[in-house]
């Protein structure tokens, strides 16, 4: 408990020399909710959500889906499942993000965002295929244009006379 609470004042300086980073509150609510104190640990998420307001570039997704978690956990679903589509704005392009939330989805039984986010992931898992194939295909191309070169200098060095 020590440990923790020397965290909480190290996260606190943090935020004295940084006052509109999120992520100080964010780790700060992590620690509340190792002690068990969800009240607190609300408290800072909320103001790290605030930050993000007021500076979008400091949003990061794992912030939401941990406010998320907290919310539903006091049977806040809607206000719960708001932060977990936001995160999911964030994160849209990132698998293991969309896979981490679809998991949330299930959880609580959100029938349309899991099939929205099953969509969103079959659609990057068919481009990532695509991407491969092509990068496959270049691959392959470059390594005949190499295997050409060589067999034409091996061809031109044993006819050439000495």
């Amino acid at each position: 408990n020590g440990d923790i609470t020397q965290s909480l004042n190290a996260y606190q300086e943090l935020l004295s020399l940084n006052p509109s980073d999120p992520a100080p509150h964010f780790f700060r609510a992590e620690l509340y909710v190792r002690q068990g104190n969800s009240t607190l640990a609300l408290e800072e998420v909320e103001k790290a959500v605030l930050k993000t307001q007021m500076l979008p570039d400091t949003d990061f997704a794992e912030l939401h889906i941990f406010y998320g978690d907290l919310l539903l956990e006091k049977k806040k679903n809607k206000k719960g499942l708001l932060q977990y589509d936001h995160a999911f704005t964030l994160v849209q392009d990132n698998l293991e993000f969309l896979n981490l939330l679809r998991k949330r989805y299930e959880k609580h039984l959100f029938k349309v965002q899991l099939e929205k986010c099953d969509q969103r992931i079959a659609i990057l898992e068919k481009e990532k295929k695509e991407q491969e194939a092509k990068e496959k295909a270049e691959l392959e191309k470059l390594l005949e244009s190499v295997n050409a070169d060589v067999t034409q200098n091996a061809t031109t060095t044993a006819v050439t006379p000495e």
